[in-house]
């Protein structure tokens, strides 16, 4: 991995240094050195192929860049395709008992959720100097106190909770409706 020069982008961003642990950084270096390894662009994998007993993976079925459907088969297959993926591969394979909320019973798919953030900017007016593209994400400042379940809720009228954070640069900041919306003059 490289030194990491406080670019101020660490967060949704790919790294240009290499200073961010990914795959790209650490896993496909790795492989790209093993003989058996070949790297298969705009692949989608279908399902994961089972035994009989279901007790083990066998490969997988996917369409290629061509849109052809393969059937590869393989002694080790690893679902990294990321929680939305890996649910619906599991599912769609027939991998375990999938979750019923109504029984709770099963544990595909269970306790699946998506992190839904709503977010404030702020935006200060020309005299106010925070140098946004100093620093990394990964320098920022949360405070968790109101994210957990520690504390009830209810009378509050809602359920969940809120995390404050302050980071460095790296994001586009909303103008105040004053300023002048995007449009084709505002490039000429």
């Amino acid at each position: 991995m490289g030194p990491c020069n406080f670019c101020g982008y660490c967060s949704g961003y790919a790294c240009y240094m290499y200073s961010k642990a990914s795959p790209n950084v650490n896993i496909l270096p790795a492989l790209r050195m093993e003989k058996r390894f070949e790297l298969r662009t705009n692949a989608n994998v279908l399902k994961v192929n089972l035994t009989a007993d279901k007790s083990r993976a066998t490969g997988v079925n996917y369409i290629d860049a061509q849109g052809r459907e393969i059937e590869q088969p393989a002694d080790l297959v690893i679902l990294g395709a990321f929680q939305f993926h890996n649910v619906h591969l599991m599912l769609l394979s027939g991998i375990g008992k999938p979750y019923d909320p109504q029984t709770g019973e099963g544990v595909v798919g269970r306790n699946f959720a998506y992190q839904n953030m709503t977010t404030i900017k702020a935006f200060f007016d020309k005299d106010v100097h925070t140098n946004p593209f100093i620093g990394a994400g990964g320098n920022g400042v949360g405070v968790d106190d109101f994210n957990a379940d520690n504390f009830d809720h209810g009378k509050e009228g809602f359920v969940g909770g809120s995390t404050v954070l302050g980071q460095p640069g790296g994001y586009q900041t909303d103008l105040r409706p004053a300023n002048a919306s995007w449009h084709s003059s505002l490039g000429q």
